[in-house]
């Protein structure tokens, strides 16, 4: 289960992704929030200090070996390195690992991903004033869109101006990758073509598949696609009004990420709001 205790420490994975989607600190507005919430795409968190990724790490965790698409980050030079984990950080008994190894063009050789268990399976569209529908007791079939799995992974680029950048690769899966239910879904979507989005939601993709939304320095090559705009970003917008102290670190980090990491329209989190999600899960996270 997500709540037990993992070597001592309390895993917060359901009450994080809760404060996701339910919080006014993601998806404000509430009147907007059924048409702009998401659960089938990416998250990118920014993370200097790791703190979020080693928090979802000592859930109930699985090293994974599929690589999944926004595996294209590796082949951005600046990528310098991803952060492997051995062992339970709450005993001090971990074996923490930068791994910076570069294959003959200079690209990052690996990415290190986990995936962590969410029982009971978190539905998107069946609770709550971010998701339509009745209560999950209750939700009709269209609308369901169970993830049981949290898929993520921590890297950090080469240092700009001195300073370090880390970032957590957050996305939710209906099942671990090496499952059956995954081999299916993958097969539905990549060979067979199908729209595996129930009830036509909201996704944000972290490739760009047959439509791409941003321009940039990225893998993906689309002349119908458009500059990235802070304005496509309506937790940004909405956070800035209620923390105008914070509007110069989340413009650098939001110029950062877009001019050097982004691959698609994944969902960037400065660290300021990252701050704001780990707070308001366990202020302890924090310290």
């Amino acid at each position: 289960m997500v709540n037990q205790y993992i070597g001592g420490n309390k895993c917060n994975l359901f009450k994080f992704i809760q404060n996701i989607y339910d919080s006014d600190i993601i998806f404000p507005e509430k009147e907007r929030r059924t048409n702009e919430c998401f659960l089938r795409g990416t998250f990118v968190f920014e993370d200097n200090e790791s703190k979020m990724f080693k928090m979802l790490y000592n859930c109930q965790n699985t090293q994974s070996f599929w690589k999944n698409t926004h595996s294209e980050v590796k082949k951005k030079i600046i990528v310098d390195a991803s952060l492997r984990l051995k062992g339970t950080i709450k005993l001090q008994e971990v074996d923490e690992k930068w791994d910076d190894q570069k294959n003959k063009k200079g690209f990052l050789e690996k990415l290190y991903q986990y995936e962590v268990l969410i029982d009971p399976p978190f539905e998107y569209s069946c609770n709550k004033e971010c998701r339509v529908g009745s209560p999950s007791t209750d939700c009709p079939e269209t609308l369901k869109d169970p993830k049981g799995v949290a898929l993520l992974y921590h890297f950090r680029i080469k240092a700009i101006d001195g300073k370090q950048y880390a970032y957590t690769f957050l996305k939710l899966e209906g099942h671990y990758s090496l499952s059956i239910g995954h081999t299916v879904a993958a097969f539905d979507r990549y060979i067979l073509k199908k729209n595996a989005k129930p009830a036509n939601l909201p996704s944000r993709r972290e490739d760009c598949g047959e439509k791409c939304e941003f321009k940039g320095k990225r893998i993906c090559n689309n002349d119908n696609c458009s500059e990235y705009s802070e304005y496509n970003d309506y937790h940004i917008i909405q956070f800035k009004k209620v923390a105008p102290d914070m509007v110069h670190s989340i413009d650098k980090s939001i110029d950062i990420y877009s001019k050097n990491v982004r691959t698609g329209d994944e969902l960037f989190v400065p660290q300021d709001i990252t701050n704001a999600l780990l707070i308001s899960t366990d202020p302890k996270l924090l310290d």
